[in-house]
């Protein structure tokens, strides 16, 4: 059974493997979106025979320290923000953050975050007009409150390389939270519409929460008029499909095998 359970682990590691591919080809032109990445680790569960494997009397059973692997299994699954591309829109609500920062986005729990600046003004129920993702939830100040236009009035809307809010030449008294996170490929999850979220350990620091001085000297500077697109590299992920799908293709091939020889071990014994 042994061989059964390690033929199928490989069949499970592959399916997941393609999964991972599909998805990032799926979001090759989708803004701000984190290719997905991860590893395979060999499914080491326990010691052959543990007494047997002790360093003592290894060699009457093992090689000393042999541990007996159980298949693969899919590990240090986590989305990678580097190398985003910056591309010029000419819209005054596409915004893009240079630096390893994130927008900082409300409407949950606990905020969110994204590299996804293709925003829109939104209508809320008071009948002001916030600033917010395609999908609707709200992008949040460095006090985490929504951007609300000036006056009810969105015309003139601008953004400051250090997040700072203006309609038609007027501040609003408003900055735009420039979000950073420690270890963000380890400490971020995918919560759903291109966004993030913490795991447990992680640690979000408002990087321009002290003013505009502080925004220069973090190293993040928004760009209004600019996507952060995409980072996935279709030629990689197509080199990534072709070995998930060998993965797949010899792991069923190997589980055929196991079973025609349980079937011969059972034809045997009967």
């Amino acid at each position: 059974m042994r061989s059964a359970w390690i033929d199928l682990s490989g069949l499970q590691a592959g399916q997941t493997w393609l999964n991972r591919v599909a998805n990032n080809l799926a979001n090759l032109n989708t803004p701000g979106y984190a290719a997905e990445q991860g590893s395979f680790a060999d499914a080491y569960t326990q010691a052959l025979m543990p007494g047997a494997t002790a360093p003592a009397v290894a060699a009457r059973v093992t090689p000393e320290g042999w541990w007996g692997g159980y298949g693969v299994l899919p590990t240090g699954a986590a989305p990678d923000f580097s190398q985003m591309s910056l591309q010029t829109t000419g819209n005054p609500l596409n915004l893009a953050i240079e630096g390893e920062g994130f927008f900082l986005v409300g409407g949950g729990p606990q905020p969110l975050l994204t590299k996804a600046g293709n925003f829109i003004w939104s209508r809320t129920a008071s009948g002001q007009f916030e600033l917010a993702t395609a999908s609707g939830q709200p992008v949040l100040d460095i006090h985490g409150k929504p951007i609300l236009a000036l006056h009810n009035d969105t015309a003139g809307f601008a953004v400051s390389p250090t997040g700072q809010v203006s309609f038609a030449g007027k501040a609003s008294g408003q900055t735009l939270a420039l979000a950073t996170v420690n270890l963000p490929d380890e400490k971020l999850t995918p919560a759903g519409d291109n966004m993030y979220t913490l795991l447990p350990g992680g640690q979000l620091t408002i990087a321009n929460q002290t003013g505009a001085a502080t925004g220069q000297n973090s190293g993040l500077s928004v760009h209004q008029g600019m996507l952060a697109m995409s980072n996935v590299d279709a030629t990689a992920q197509l080199a990534d499909m072709l070995q998930a799908q060998n993965l797949y293709a010899l792991s069923a091939s190997a589980l055929q095998m196991t079973t025609k020889m349980a079937q011969a071990n059972a034809n045997i014994h009967s």
